[in-house]
Parts: structure tokens; sequence; C-alpha cells
């Protein structure tokens, strides 16, 4: 899960990405509000499911199919008070 999340992230990072997170506001945006964190790991999903030059063994992101993908936003929001702005790091 935590692979596929931090792809998921990493692409959002690219400016030719839909949602883009720029900064440490940005991510704390997408860490703590669902509909954009779940856009944001759709559209990892779709980057990788598109590069098959790079990603030739997609079976590690069955994770951000739309089952599952809830379930790691679930985890993400029951947590999300716990997620402290000052304490992300942004590179």
């Amino acid at each position: 899960m935590a692979f596929a999340v931090e792809i998921a992230l990493a692409v959002a990072r690219k400016d030719t990405s839909t949602i883009q997170i720029k900064n440490k506001q940005d991510l704390y945006q997408v860490l703590t509000n669902r509909e954009m964190f779940d856009m944001v790991l759709e559209q990892g999903l779709d980057y990788v499911l598109s590069d098959k030059e790079t990603f030739d063994d997609t079976s590690r992101f069955e994770q951000l199919q739309k089952d599952n993908r809830g379930k790691i936003v679930n985890y993400f929001m029951t947590i999300k008070d716990k997620i402290k702005l000052e304490e992300l790091r942004f590179y």
C-alpha cells in the first residue's frame, strides 16, 4: 500500500497532473481531504497503467483500484487529525 500511495503522490508533483502538489500546504490539503486524496490515488493509478515501459509489473498497484482505494482513503481520513502541517516534509 505505501509504495502505491508514494507513487500517486509523486505523480501529483508533475506539472502535467490534473491535481498538483506544489508545496506542503497542497500536500496537507490532499492528505486531509477525502475527495482530493481519492482523485490523487486514481490519477496515480492512471499514470502507472499508461506507462508500461516504466511499470511493466502493475500488480503492486492493484490496491489503487476503486474498492481498495476506498480503504486507503478511509484509513487516512481516520488519522487526518494527527497530520500536522509543520511536521510534513516536502522535497
